[in-house]
């Protein structure tokens, strides 16, 4: 997938969305850390944790009004993005709200000026 996205632009970042606090005190498994993208030497890159939380949040079971007003303000960014293309990868998509969320927050940042990719991880 990387190697496809490239032929139309340079990726300079790749990230993920990150385990809340709640499933980090809780040790569950964190999904992207088993990637082996951490240092990819094939395709140059390397997967960097871009986001934190503010806050903790459910979204099992709710409606998608629900789940864009929950997600709202739960994100931070803890790297410098400016200017970079970027790719997010999550592991579930349902409503698009968790994965949404980030990329307004950069764009309101003006970290990043559009997007053009978004990546699904499927189990």
């Amino acid at each position: 997938m990387i190697s496809f996205i490239r032929n139309y632009k340079a990726i300079d970042v790749l990230t993920y969305i990150p385990l809340k606090p709640k499933d980090i005190k809780r040790k569950k498994y964190d999904r992207f850390r088993n990637l082996k993208l951490v240092n990819s030497s094939q395709n140059g890159i390397k997967l960097q944790q871009v986001l934190g939380f503010n806050k903790d949040f459910s979204q099992k079971g709710n409606d998608l009004y629900v789940r864009k007003e929950i997600v709202k303000g739960a994100f931070n960014v803890l790297s410098d993005i400016k200017g970079k293309n970027i790719i997010i990868i999550d592991d579930v998509y349902s409503t698009g709200s968790t994965i949404e969320e980030p990329l307004k927050l950069f764009m309101r940042m003006e970290l990043i000026r559009y997007l053009r990719f978004y990546w699904q991880l499927i189990k």
